[in-house]
């Protein structure tokens, strides 16, 4: 089972204002499925007012279980799963209300499987299902309520910038099912993979955390002509930035509230699946937009894209010498600290587009921030970049490279790559640059 935390996608139809969206969770709160469980209700209209609120934070299991089942600040949901057990009540509650009292609603509420975020939606959008909540793809879901935009001068952009965001979604969407047929034929028989890395980042004593690329962040960043700092990200404070430019405010605004990812980091989530080798179970999709610093105190990640699309690689930098910087024209690209012979100081790729015929991969080995699991970044100077990074580590060449390490173990490490495109396809790769650390 994959299981994803997905906060947003613009492929569900919309489920109303928030003032609307809230009066249904009051009439689902005042039901006789809910009238009778003070907890269920409790963790309905708490889950709800906090989506509603965008205090994405306040939706994590820990989180819940102090705030709704008061539970003290300190306890561990691995030793005290009270927050899952109840989630699953409330998404059977959930479904028997839409199917029956709740059955002329025409926007359904569902609690996707591996969230805890609400997702509102148009009821002929939701499934063909009898069941409008329990469905097969719930663990597959991306859906959660839509926000409105003002209507200003902006509207013909913002209608433009809608239909990419439409075609971006869709064409992630259609991958992930894709890769959910792909998931149903992989079998629990299959061998692990030989190569100690993936050993080390997929076990059976942690979660190993895909974090998908925020790609409404990188769009946010070029409309707004500025960087943003993890500081700014991992505290959602785009104030300043937005200040700075009063003329895109309206359309910096609206992506802010939107969370795609793209076809690189859909297509590495594959990739990783079939390095699982029958743990598929203990491999989680999240958003980057849903972390928190304190998330990497623990398990393993798979951090895709790089500092400009998942800024939470900017936490590993001060150990790395590859790291992302922008030159003064503005162009991205990758910054060696200390060249050896033979080597250069920058890596600056072609223009991103699909007629780029060179682009460049860091690819780091680091441990996580207490050094109790693992940390895998794959990112690239563009998404083709990042696709070939993904190729690389659960490739033939990958395991090569394993043969330079000291002893041939497994060591922490960071890599270069250049690869050479093709109609906006990695073609091949080469290893250009390379570190052992620690």
């Amino acid at each position: 089972m994959l299981h994803t935390d997905f906060q947003e996608a613009s492929t569900t139809p919309d489920g109303g204002s928030p003032d609307e969206r809230w009066a249904l969770v009051l009439r689902i709160a005042d039901s006789s499925y809910f009238c009778r469980s003070k907890r269920l209700r409790d963790f309905l209209l708490y889950v709800s007012r906090q989506c509603l609120d965008h205090a994405w934070d306040d939706l994590k299991e820990q989180r819940i279980g102090c705030n709704v089942y008061e539970r003290r600040a300190d306890y561990s949901p691995a030793e005290d799963n009270i927050v899952r057990v109840q989630a699953g009540l409330l998404r059977k509650k959930l479904a028997e209300y839409f199917a029956a009292e709740g059955r002329t609603e025409p926007v359904i509420l569902t609690i996707p499987k591996g969230s805890y975020i609400p997702a509102f939606a148009l009821r002929d959008a939701c499934t063909a299902s009898a069941d409008p909540s329990v469905g097969k793809d719930d663990e597959n879901s991306f859906a959660v309520p839509r926000f409105p935009v003002r209507r200003t001068a902006l509207l013909k952009p913002l209608a433009a910038w809608r239909l990419l965001s439409l075609v971006l979604a869709l064409a992630c969407i259609s991958l992930i099912v894709g890769l959910a047929f792909r998931k149903a034929q992989l079998s629990t028989s299959v061998q692990r993979s030989v190569s100690p890395l993936w050993k080390q980042l997929i076990d059976e004593n942690h979660r190993t955390y895909v974090v998908c690329a925020d790609a409404a962040l990188a769009l946010f960043q070029d409309v707004m002509h500025t960087r943003v700092s993890l500081r700014d990200y991992a505290s959602h404070d785009y104030d300043a930035i937005l200040a700075r430019n009063p003329e895109a405010r309206v359309l910096g605004q609206f992506l802010l509230k939107k969370q795609y990812t793209g076809v690189a980091d859909t297509y590495i989530l594959q990739k990783v699946l079939s390095m699982a080798g029958g743990l598929e179970d203990h491999v989680w999709v999240r958003p980057a937009r849903s972390l928190s610093v304190e998330d990497f105190k623990s398990g393993n990640f798979i951090l895709v894209g790089s500092s400009r699309s998942t800024p939470w690689v900017e936490l590993f930098e001060p150990e790395l010498n590859f790291v992302w910087d922008y030159r003064s024209d503005g162009h991205f690209y990758i910054r060696n600290r200390h060249p050896r012979p033979a080597e250069q100081p920058s890596y600056l790729a072609d223009a991103p587009g699909y007629n780029a015929t060179k682009t460049y991969s860091i690819v780091a080995f680091v441990p996580n921030l207490n050094h109790t699991g693992n940390v895998l970044i794959l990112g690239g100077t563009s998404s083709i970049g990042t696709q070939a990074a993904g190729e690389y580590v659960t490739g033939a060449a990958f395991e090569q490279f394993l043969t330079r390490m000291p002893e041939g173990k497994l060591s922490y490490f960071e890599l270069v790559l250049e690869s050479s495109a093709l109609a906006g396809e990695p073609k091949s790769s080469r290893l250009v640059a390379y570190r052992t650390l620690g």
